[in-house]
């Protein structure tokens, strides 16, 4: 059984931290200017929310004890940590594919949504200038 509140929680730290978060005043961006800059290099590069889906999994699962795909949870250790290490690597990469495509539908909706607006917005633009036009 997949369970979506990892990606859930993953997908809405994305959300937050890269989209969110630097148009949100300019705290965000003072704190992360006085980063290292190794720091502030990884926050600009890091942008796949595939490969940032995987790390924020693995944190969410190493703190929350959260898993993606619960048979992976419940499969016996025969082989000690490298297997356990197995189950958690293939728990983030399935969380990591779901976070890509909840972003890539996010985006989606979104993007029609934004462009519904504008072209009502244009329309009322041009039907109140047309009421202007007939008035005069």
């Amino acid at each position: 059984m997949i369970s979506a509140t990892p990606a859930l929680i993953s997908l809405s730290l994305y959300i937050l931290i890269w989209d969110k978060l630097p148009f949100w005043g300019n705290w965000f961006n003072y704190a992360l200017d006085k980063c290292p800059t190794w720091m502030q290099t990884l926050y600009e590069q890091w942008r796949c929310p595939f490969c940032v889906g995987f790390w924020l999994a693995g944190f969410v699962h190493l703190t929350v004890g959260l898993w993606t795909v619960g048979e992976l949870e419940t499969y016996p250790i025969l082989s000690g940590w490298p297997t356990f290490a197995l189950y958690i690597f293939l728990d983030c990469l399935s969380c990591a594919t779901l976070v890509y495509v909840g972003n890539l539908i996010v985006s989606v909706l979104l993007s029609s949504t934004i462009r519904g607006h504008e072209i009502k917005t244009d329309y009322m633009r041009a039907a109140s200038a047309d009421r202007e036009r007939e008035s005069t």
